[in-house]
């Protein structure tokens, strides 16, 4: 019985260490995938204006400059809320946009919204104003599957087919995980997307 009871626990221990191997040489599988999933972006030819989100460090506003002067896009619409030194958020985002090159002319702007949902909602009437036809989302990688699922939601019925592209955000999708500022751009934007989920239905 003894015996009986050696082979049972040596073979569940040899199990257990066979499936940690497993699970550890599938984990990096995994992880990247947790990554890869929060990231969409569209090839396209052209749009009518490209919608800058605000945040991060210019990088969207980056795209949106190159996108413009590459004849992608011919206007540039920035979206967000916030008040700082004075000045709107947008107009600091306006402001980069021309030192980068691109005439103020074709840089309009919404100043009502503080988060994605409202960014959505707040920019359907001007896109209806401007008699836009097509658009392309510019945000962070990260946060471009649900930027673009919101945005599709709320613009659904305005007769605007909606593109989304990706601006640099210095996560490494590959190891994410290996990296602090990394995995946390990756994990808020998880925790973000759940609560869309079932807030939004998106």
């Amino acid at each position: 019985m003894k015996l009986d009871k050696l082979r049972h626990h040596y073979k569940l221990i040899i199990g257990l260490i066979i499936g940690g191997i497993f699970l550890l040489a599938l984990a990096p599988f995994c992880l990247r995938q947790v990554g890869a999933y929060l990231v969409k972006t569209d090839n396209f030819q052209k749009a009518d204006v490209a919608i800058v989100l605000a945040g991060c460090n210019g990088e969207r506003i980056q795209k949106a400059a190159w996108l413009y002067h590459h004849k992608k896009v011919k206007t540039v619409l920035m979206s967000g809320g916030g008040v700082f030194f004075g000045r709107y958020y947008t107009d600091y985002m306006a402001d980069y946009a021309v030192q980068l090159g691109v005439p103020r002319k074709h840089i309009i702007s919404e100043r009502d919204s503080l988060s994605t949902f409202e960014s959505a909602v707040a920019c359907k009437p001007v896109l209806r104003s401007q008699h836009i036809k097509t658009a392309v989302l510019v945000t962070s990688y990260y946060h471009t599957r649900r930027a673009y699922a919101i945005f599709e939601k709320i613009l659904k019925d305005s007769g605007v087919h909606l593109y989304v592209i990706g601006a640099s955000d210095e996560v490494d999708y590959k190891n994410w995980w290996k990296h602090h500022e990394m995995a946390e751009k990756v994990l808020q934007e998880w925790c973000k997307t759940i609560v869309y989920f079932f807030q939004y239905k998106v």
